[in-house]
């Protein structure tokens, strides 16, 4: 009896032990929750057997809803939906036709036929005709004309008056790239190319050029609407010809689109209007938005921002410092800046939190070799710099003293209220180690080109910014019609003909073209043509989209088209 007591109480005490051992062993006692505590996980369980089929999004105040006049681009994009273009923009940045079915040129390149698709037709059933299209490209000319006017190709910098113009956009000092891009001047310049524009008797649009321009196709990316409605400014929106159709709109600012076919599981997108970025990251947080859209300005300011699910697009946009003088003095200018950014220990992170980039091409651009393009290297300094460095007074951890006497002014244009402090921050720094002070000036829209071409400064930090896909021809034909550099007079004709015939690739991509070997010599001719360009690559530009904690999934979308099959999201309203 006693053996067995004593077993007994062994394996109680056995037992007492290992359930003291519970927590050392990585058992955690389950805790009571604070009821005044609110989780809020990222993707929420559903909570019924359907999800909401409205999706909650965040746009810009707007005058109106004609999409053929500038709009914020959380605004431009949510109209994307509704309004089609003659041609757009594909994943890989070969133009693509969308309401045109062909496109026919004459023999000496000066007449453009455009056949409309018989199958399209407007949401209140009209059948889309050439003279719609010819009636939006007009109306698109005329507003174009009035944001970029020849001020901004001939003016000068001494100049006190100015002719009244419309900049792209105006709202809360938000600094927006496209006012001050070389790309879109140039571009809006290609399209003064038109001579007249009629419709023949098969209902084609023929559009009649003063000189040849077999990259004109990528002019057209235009919305089209009806002829009577171009004129039309309310937010009564125009019918359009898209999978989504406006279905109401509201006093304030907002409004819905709807599935023309009520297909997927986001049948509605409620737009909720706000005057700036930071009132509707403020709703964002309050739980009031699902979706919300921001700028390449907007992405750069919240970039830091945690614990939010994102999505980044990576757009065609393009910073980059330009130099002024001489050409042998700008590339001398060039080569020592160049020179102590490759040494830096965080070059990479120069244009943070922007995306580190060398040459005026987006990344994942078909055109780019496998391995990339390699960054253009500087060896060594040159006498005249290598003195002055010479001569800086360093700190203790060998860094340049900031308070160096008698250090050479550097003067840096700088758009006003351009966002990314951080870069101008760090470019202080870099120049400190050639003993250059610098000097930044900020230089309003108005004056942007003028002050450009007036040359009394050292760079100028550019921001372009194109609706296709980025180009280096385009970009250096941006410097030409800015007036500060003519590209075309230094540049061998070898490369100039590379470079053209690969940017007509993007606009009519030719099946029988070797792939692999435009690649190599593409990226070779890039790397001479930009080492004699008085200019540095510093970063590219991206958009980014915020989803609430309320949504599954993710949009398939580009830049151009960040909306593109939101219906297949899943929205779980608690």
């Amino acid at each position: 009896m006693k053996r067995i007591l004593t077993v007994a109480l062994v394996c109680i005490l056995v037992m007492a032990l290992c359930s003291c051992q519970g927590s050392e062993a990585g058992i955690t006692p389950v805790e009571t929750q604070d009821e005044n505590v609110v989780s809020r996980p990222t993707l929420p369980p559903p909570v019924n057997d359907s999800p909401s089929n409205t999706a909650r999004v965040a746009t810009r105040l707007e005058r109106d809803l004609n999409p053929l006049y500038p709009k914020h681009y959380a605004t431009a994009s949510l109209l994307r939906l509704v309004y089609e273009p003659l041609f757009d923009v594909g994943y890989d940045g070969v133009l693509t036709a969308v309401l045109a079915e062909s496109i026919n040129w004459s023999l000496d390149g000066l007449t453009c036929t455009i056949t409309i698709r018989k199958d399209k037709s407007f949401h209140d059933g009209r059948q889309v005709r050439a003279g719609d299209v010819r009636a939006c490209l007009a109306k698109y000319l005329a507003i174009q004309s009035e944001i970029f006017t020849e001020h901004d190709l001939t003016a000068s910098a001494s100049a006190t008056q100015h002719k009244d113009q419309t900049i792209l956009y105006d709202i809360k000092d938000l600094f927006y790239p496209e006012n001050f891009s070389g790309i879109t001047l140039y571009r809006r310049h290609c399209l003064d190319n038109i001579d007249s524009m009629s419709v023949d008797e098969q209902g084609a649009l023929v559009i009649e050029l003063l000189i040849p321009d077999p990259d004109f196709a990528g002019l057209l990316v235009f919305p089209v609407i009806p002829e009577d409605d171009v004129d039309t400014r309310s937010m009564n929106g125009p019918v359009g010809s898209g999978a989504w159709m406006i279905e109401s709109s509201q006093m304030d600012g907002g409004f819905v689109v709807s599935r023309v076919i009520p297909e997927g599981r986001v049948r509605r997108l409620e737009a909720v209007a706000f005057e700036t970025i930071l009132e509707a990251s403020r709703a964002y947080d309050r739980g009031e938005l699902d979706i919300l859209l921001m700028d390449s300005t907007e992405a750069s300011l919240f970039a830091d921002r945690s614990r939010i699910r994102k999505q980044r697009f990576d757009m065609p946009g393009f910073v980059s410092l330009f130099f002024s003088g001489r050409n042998e003095q700008a590339i001398e200018n060039r080569n020592a800046l160049l020179y102590v950014l490759q040494t830096g220990s965080s070059s990479d992170k120069l244009a943070a939190p922007l995306e580190r980039a060398y040459y005026p091409l987006i990344a994942g651009d078909w055109r780019i070799p496998g391995s990339g393009i390699s960054a253009p290297i500087v060896s060594e300094l040159s006498d005249r710099f290598l003195s002055d460095a010479q001569a800086n007074d360093y700190d203790e951890v060998g860094e340049p003293e900031p308070g160096s006497a008698d250090r050479k002014a550097f003067t840096l244009l700088v758009p006003e209220g351009f966002i990314p402090a951080r870069l101008v921050g760090n470019l202080r720094t870099r120049l400190l180690e050639l003993n250059r002070q610098l000097i930044v000036v900020q230089i309003g829209r108005e004056d942007w080109f003028a002050q450009l071409r007036n040359a009394r400064y050292d760079a100028a930090l550019l921001t372009d910014s194109s609706d296709l896909f980025l180009d280096p021809l385009d970009y250096l034909d941006g410097l030409d019609t800015m007036g500060i550099y003519h590209w075309w007079e230094v540049i061998d004709d070898k490369d100039i003909g590379i470079l053209r015939d690969a940017r007509h690739l993007i606009g009519a991509m030719d099946e029988s073209v070797d792939v692999e070997a435009l690649r190599q010599v593409y990226a070779d001719s890039l790397s001479r043509v930009f080492s004699i360009v008085p200019v540095i690559g510093l970063a590219t530009t991206a958009t980014m989209v915020w989803y609430g904690d309320e949504v599954e999934g993710t949009m398939t979308g580009m830049w151009r088209s960040p909306y593109e099959n939101v219906e297949e999201l899943s929205i779980w309203r608690r």
